[in-house]
């Protein structure tokens, strides 16, 4: 996975309104060092696009009250689009890659294998040529890369309240909001390797560690809490693709009239395991050590 793309001035007691305008610059400039490779269809450059993408969405949502409210809205509207535009490419080479891993360790299920993967080729075309369309349009008007540069410079001259807060102030409340949606989750279900439960507090994991991100270079000690909530996001990632990997397979298996079973097996233990991990990941950040570094960093 490619670095974020930070701005190096960034300071605790800054305005965060100014703040939120060189990160909306900074990820701005690292979607667009991405688009090039990603629209020719390379492989690590539609993941690095994403990416950038995500790392983009999460921060206007992030520091969403300061913007200008119409604006802010329509431009997060068309960042999601590019996300799913770019989701709907990537998604099809992740599944690609873990049925690919798959061949050697379950020979009697080549045809099966074999035959999902060409219906996965053929869906990546047809979106790739959709992301390819979209990007054509955002870049002929301008929606996207010249009004995120617009969004910044009001972002960073405004004087509302908001956008005055220093930036470890604000960076203090949005961070513990997110934990608090964690735990939250936590709290009211049950088995957390439950599909949809998992699923969903993937989601929230991936906001808490994108929401600790753009404050990296301005409260350094943040670094050492962030590692595992990183460590966690990409654990339960896996475990996501497993369980559409899985669902894909019996589909496709009762589709065609073919037998799956061992396949089936392995991906469940590879599961089971990743899940494990995850389990113990999700430990450290609900010890009073790990909240004690995350406060502590904040402070």
């Amino acid at each position: 996975m490619a670095k974020p793309i930070l701005p190096s001035r960034l300071q605790a007691d800054m305005p965060v309104g100014v703040a939120a305008g060189r990160l909306l610059d900074a990820k701005r400039a690292e979607v667009l060092k991405f688009v090039e490779p990603a629209l020719t269809g390379d492989v690590d450059g539609i993941h690095d696009l994403r990416i950038a993408v995500k790392r983009l969405r999460e921060t206007m949502r992030l520091f969403r009250p300061l913007f200008p409210r119409r604006r802010g809205r329509e431009l997060l509207a068309l960042v999601d689009q590019l996300n799913d535009g770019l989701g709907a490419v990537r998604d099809r080479d992740v599944l690609g890659e873990h049925a690919e891993a798959l061949r050697t360790e379950a020979p009697e299920a080549e045809a099966l294998l074999t035959g999902l993967q060409g219906v996965w080729s053929g869906e990546r075309s047809a979106s790739l040529l959709d992301l390819q369309g979209l990007w054509e349009r955002l870049a002929k008007t301008e929606r996207l890369g010249t009004r995120l540069g617009e969004l910044a410079r009001l972002t960073r001259r405004r004087q509302r309240p908001p956008n005055l807060t220093p930036l470890d102030r604000f960076a203090y409340a949005a961070v513990t909001l997110r934990l608090e949606r964690v735990n939250l989750h936590l709290r009211e279900t049950g088995d957390q390797s439950e599909a949809s439960v998992l699923h969903r507090l993937r989601i929230l994991v991936k906001r808490l560690k994108y929401g600790m991100e753009p404050f990296l270079p301005a409260l350094p000690a943040l670094e050492g809490p962030y590692t595992p909530v990183a460590d966690l996001q990409e654990s339960l990632g896996l475990a996501h693709d497993l369980d559409i990997l899985s669902a894909s397979l019996q589909a496709h298996a009762r589709q065609v009239g073919l037998k799956a079973p061992l396949v089936l097996d392995l991906i469940a233990v590879r599961r089971q395991a990743t899940c494990e991990t995850a389990m113990g990941q999700l430990g450290v950040l609900r010890s009073d050590a790990w909240r004690r570094s995350l406060l502590d960093a904040l402070d």
